[in-house]
C-alpha cells in the first residue's frame, strides 16, 4: 500500500514565496556588485518586506510566474496520468 502525503498550499502562498524569491535575488545581485554578503535571515526578511510594500509590481510578476509554472507542472503531470487540481482564490467586491 502506497501512502500518499498531501499538503495544501494556497495559491497566494506560492505567489508570496515567489515574490520573496525575486526580491532576494535582486538584493543578492546588488550586494554582489559591491562584494557584500547577504544580511542575516531576520534582517533580510525585513528588507524583503519593505521592498514588497513599495514595489507591488514584483507581486504581479510573481503571480504571473506562479501561473506559468503551474501550467507547466500541470501539463507535465497530465502527460504521465496525474491530474493536478489548483484552487485559486477569487476576489469579490461588495
Amino acid at each position: 500500500m502506497n501512502d500518499v502525503i498531501t499538503r495544501k498550499i494556497e495559491f497566494n502562498e506560492l505567489v508570496d514565496k515567489e515574490a520573496r524569491h525575486i526580491v532576494t535575488q535582486m538584493i543578492e545581485e546588488e550586494l554582489d556588485k559591491h562584494k557584500l554578503p547577504l544580511p542575516r535571515e531576520s534582517s533580510l526578511a525585513v528588507h524583503i518586506d519593505q521592498i514588497l510594500k513599495v514595489r507591488p509590481d514584483i507581486i504581479e510578476t510573481a503571480r504571473k510566474n506562479v501561473d506559468a509554472k503551474l501550467d507547466a507542472y500541470s501539463e507535465s503531470l497530465r502527460s504521465i496520468g496525474v491530474e493536478l487540481t489548483v484552487i485559486r482564490p477569487i476576489e469579490i467586491t461588495l
